[in-house]
């Protein structure tokens, strides 16, 4: 049986991220269909495969029909107060960039 296409969601893993995830993210994914098939949210740090992380992010990556990145701050720097993102995640942004066909 074929998988419905995938959305590969990148974002924090922090638990106060769970809810944006849940509540905006998933239901607006679910609301999508690609070639008259709905879309599904998947994120690797809920994955139920047992392969590493690094194997799953990549394979989410090149095997998505589209790709969500939270590039939102999440927290600030101890010495400066400036808000810093996610580095997880832009590594994630530049191996979607890297490797994507068109």
């Amino acid at each position: 049986m074929k998988r419905r296409p995938e959305v590969f969601v990148a974002m924090s893993f922090a638990e106060d991220h769970q809810p944006r995830f849940r509540d905006v993210i998933e239901p607006a994914v679910k609301g999508l269909q690609l070639a008259g098939k709905p879309l599904r949210a998947t994120r690797v740090d809920i994955s139920k495969s047992g392969d590493s992380i690094l194997t799953e992010i990549m394979d989410g990556i090149s095997h998505a029909a589209l790709i969500l990145a939270d590039v939102s701050s999440i927290g600030e720097d101890s010495v400066t107060d400036h808000p810093f993102r996610n580095g997880n995640v832009m590594y994630e942004v530049g191996v979607a960039l890297a490797c994507r066909q068109p």
